[in-house]
């Protein structure tokens, strides 16, 4: 880790960062790149580089702080060292009084602890007298960060310059309304030279190594471990909005230790056949199968993504390594623009990624979640040089799944379950087609799905396989060019979210859909203990789909475990009853106040929920909360207080995903 005293000369301020995703990285380097058109001096660090709080005393320019949280309001990976590090109560009260700071968070308010890495470090450095030069903000992701992020840096340089420059005769000042304010263009640092001419032969086969990345992937615990995938079950039923598919892998080389409530991340492609249709609209296709080979163009501040092996084919760089489909950011819309001829599809741009574009932006890019392609297919004079995607697109991320098995049960094999996500051809996008990972996923369960209906001799059953190979396949799709079973997991880093030490200790869970999946392996788990004659605590569920005849997932397993280690179930059908007011998870809680309230403040019980972050998981706390204030006779305010505390303690846990 770099010490950023040894790396300074003469900075005007200095930027900290950080960053688990690599948003909270990409605003610091975006200031450090502006920063120049305002004729300041700065470099951007981790957080961790701060080797003892009592170094920020050695600085003399002023700090600007950009950090995100984590988990459960955890901080990112390379910030956690100096959170530690400034909670330290035997810090002097002045420690940092000649510090001038600000700071902007970034988080998410459908989480419990929205920006609580940042305000955490802000609250601390305001302890140690540490003053600041330009009022903090919180970024959430929720509502669009951009809202807050462009603000706050448009105010960012008046400040900066008040501060630095007290005795200067000019001025920043914002822009007129009448005038866009967009981003700074990104700069194209890198050179590209073809090494090898491989053809463009579509189905050429990959020798990318997956399970050796040069760089390591954020929120992994532990090394990659191949799994190979023996069984699939479809989990809903004829007539479901959402195909639910339950995998079984087995270990192919080494075992693979988990406990209930663990989660995998799978490394997985894009499409091929998106792929394909990506290069084939930037005129590249032809090239598809050459070597390319980056550096560093002399005299520039970029770099080559540290992610991207030396040499690898242009097919390649877009199957395994960029993330081609996660929605564009405004900078990246701005270096789109810069590369539009037609004046009237610049002008579009150039508006989406503009502060007074805020709204545009939300309503036509970020909710509809548009793909780079379906901004090419839009905008057809648009034509970005390689170079400038291979620079600034995204790093390609495995995605996470529940597990949904108990290592008791077998610890040969796990199971999880998921979604098959789906987008349709329309609101701006301009392809149909299926998720990342799930659509992958779902792939390879054709195949299972056939031969374990082949096994079970229902190879002519007409309704559920039907209907679900039907959901699962996109017109003019192609087959991914890996064709054997096995895929490449790592174990997720757990956020606590896992059965309490006590068994004893009862729990409430409430998990909708696929939710359900890590309370599954709960269940097995203690059902377990209690076969081998342990006293298990009471366990609570509550679970809600849309018809109990189509998406009741895990339902048999369910009925057998209920009355077992499965003490109460209480099952939620949101669609069945048109008049009935008690439709979701939270309604049903709400109906058993009084036991839930005593379970968690009384017994010392936990509560845990899985699924949706937009909706049901920010219900699930507004409805705890009004039940802590009814159960208990508080105000609004202690009842929320009295929530806060749950989660401090560890005993109100989430596993919840945007």
């Amino acid at each position: 880790m770099k010490d950023f005293l040894k790396d300074l000369e003469d900075e005007s301020f200095v930027i900290f960062y950080g960053s688990q995703l690599g948003q909270a990285k990409s605003i610091a380097e975006g200031l450090v790149d502006v920063a120049e058109e305002y004729d300041f001096k700065t470099k951007a660090f981790e957080l961790n580089a701060i080797k003892d709080v009592n170094d920020l005393t050695k600085l003399t320019c002023p700090i600007v702080i950009v950090t995100s949280s984590t988990g459960d309001g955890e901080p990112p990976e390379n910030a956690d060292k100096f959170w530690r590090k400034i909670r330290k109560k035997n810090l002097s009260a002045t420690t940092l009084q000649s510090l001038k700071y600000t700071l902007l968070g970034l988080g998410d308010t459908n989480y419990n602890n929205f920006c609580n890495c940042g305000k955490v470090i802000n609250r601390r450095l305001q302890d140690l007298s540490a003053s600041t030069f330009h009022p903090p903000a919180w970024a959430d992701d929720a509502t669009g960060l951009e809202l807050v992020v462009d603000e706050w840096i448009e105010n960012l340089w008046p400040a900066l310059e008040t501060l630095i420059r007290p005795d200067s005769n000019q001025s920043i000042t914002t822009m007129s309304k009448t005038t866009l304010t967009v981003p700074s263009c990104p700069a194209v640092s890198l050179k590209l030279e073809w090494t090898e001419d491989g053809g463009g032969d579509a189905t050429c086969a990959s020798k990318v190594d997956l399970r050796n990345p040069l760089t390591p992937y954020p929120l992994i615990d532990g090394d990659p471990v191949p799994v190979k995938l023996t069984k699939a079950r479809i989990l809903s039923r004829f007539g479901a909005l959402k195909t639910a598919l339950e995998l079984t892998v087995g270990f192919t080389e080494e075992s693979f230790k988990f406990e209930p409530g663990d989660a995998i991340n799978i490394i997985c492609p894009n499409p091929v056949n998106e792929v394909n249709r990506l290069l084939e609209r930037l005129q590249l296709l032809t090239k598809a199968g050459r070597t390319l080979q980056l550096s560093v163009k002399q005299g520039a501040k970029g770099k080559i993504p540290v992610f991207l092996p030396a040499t690898v084919t242009l097919r390649d760089a877009f199957l395994y390594y960029f993330d081609i489909r996660s929605c564009p950011k405004k900078t990246f819309i701005r270096l789109l623009a810069e590369h539009t001829s037609e004046e009237n599809e610049k002008s579009k741009l150039l508006e989406l990624c503009s502060r007074q574009g805020s709204s545009a932006f939300e309503e036509t890019i970020r909710f509809a979640s548009l793909s780079l392609l379906d901004l090419l297919l839009t905008f057809q004079s648009c034509m970005p040089p390689l170079e400038a995607l291979l620079e600034h697109l995204p790093r390609l991320v495995p995605r996470a799944y529940s597990i949904s098995s108990s290592p008791l049960s077998s610890d040969k094999e796990f199971t999880f379950a998921f979604n098959v996500v789906t987008f349709s051809k329309e609101n701006g996008r301009q392809y149909e087609r299926l998720g990342v990972c799930t659509g992958w996923l779902s792939q390879r369960s054709r195949v299972l799905l056939n031969k374990n209906s082949k096994e079970l001799g229902l190879e002519n059953a007409s309704s559920d396989l039907e209907a679900a190979m039907s959901a699962l396949t996109i017109d003019g799709e192609e087959s991914d060019s890996v064709s054997n079973e096995e895929i490449i997991v790592y174990r997720r880093k757990n956020q606590n979210f896992r059965l309490p030490e006590d068994i004893k200790a009862p729990i409430i869970m409430l998990g909708p859909g696929t939710g359900i999946a890590p309370f599954i392996g709960f269940i097995q788990h203690r059902d377990n203990l209690k076969k081998k004659g342990d006293s298990i605590g009471e366990m609570c569920l509550y679970f809600g789909c849309r018809y109990k005849a189509k998406d009741f997932l895990y339902e048999d397993e369910l009925k057998a475990l209920e009355g077992g280690a499965l003490t109460k179930f209480y099952p939620v059908f949101s669609r069945d009853d048109p008049q009935t007011t008690v439709k979701y998870v939270q309604h049903r809680m709400e109906e058993n106040k009084k036991a839930v309230i005593d379970t968690l403040f009384n017994q010392g019980g936990y509560l845990y929920v899985c699924g949706d972050a937009k909706n049901m998981a920010k219900d699930v706390r507004d409805v705890l909360i009004k039940c802590v204030q009814s159960v208990k006779e508080v105000t609004e305010g202690e009842a929320k207080t009295l929530v806060a505390e749950l989660s401090t303690q560890k005993r109100y846990l989430q596993d919840i995903w945007s």
